[in-house]
């Protein structure tokens, strides 16, 4: 911090010394010194997607979402490529209640990193959070389809399948599930809850 502190001083108009500064700010723990630092530089230098990205993350963890959203929106402005921002976006307008406005930004994330589980997770979530289980379903199934090793995507899917009380295919992610993840106490309890639930809906459709 001390070294940062003389470089700002011998160059107060560079905006590298403030992006350094950020950073240790930033591992420190102190958000909103680290936001400050973001915005000195950016004042400097307003182009820079990853600064504009990371003052978005400092806002957030301040719980000053309005002001993230703005900045996360700069940066793939500037870096349309920046697959975090997007899904970093969703999360913070879904923690506003805007469902809407996460699946679009949810849907960017995906559609330029078809293999970012997050954000398939994410996506899939707020569908259902939205009352739009069928494509909740189908984002889920296209998790598993493109990350077949993925065992939250499994997971998901069954927890999907259970809320539309379809337990025979729910069992069969969430073996998919327990096979993934051998370790998981409760994967067991669940199949043998969805195995009974399964036979009933067998023995209800047969009467």
């Amino acid at each position: 911090l001390r070294e940062a502190d003389r470089a700002i001083a011998l160059y107060p108009g560079v905006a590298e010394g403030y992006l350094q500064r950020a950073i240790v700010h930033k591992e420190a723990s102190n958000d909103f010194k680290a936001a400050e630092d973001y915005q000195r530089a950016l004042k400097i230098d307003e182009l820079q997607a990853g600064a504009h990205y990371n003052l978005a993350q400092c806002l957030r963890r301040l719980n000053l979402r309005e002001q993230a959203i703005v900045e996360y929106h700069r940066s793939v402005e500037l870096d349309p490529w920046m697959v975090e921002a997007y899904n970093n976006l969703g999360i913070t307008l879904r923690e506003l209640g805007r469902v809407e406005e996460a699946i679009v930004a949810f849907r960017r994330a995906v559609e330029q990193e078809p293999g970012y589980r997050r954000a398939y997770n994410n996506l899939g979530a707020s569908y259902a959070e939205a009352g739009r289980m069928d494509e909740a379903i189908t984002t889920f199934r296209e998790t598993t389809r493109r990350l077949p090793d993925y065992s939250q995507g499994y997971k998901n899917l069954a927890m999907a399948y259970t809320s539309i009380k379809q337990p025979a295919r729910a069992l069969v992610a969430m073996r998919r599930y327990a096979e993934l993840e051998p370790s998981d106490p409760e994967a067991a309890e669940a199949i043998r809850k969805l195995e009974s639930a399964a036979r009933a809906d067998s023995t209800g459709a047969g009467e």
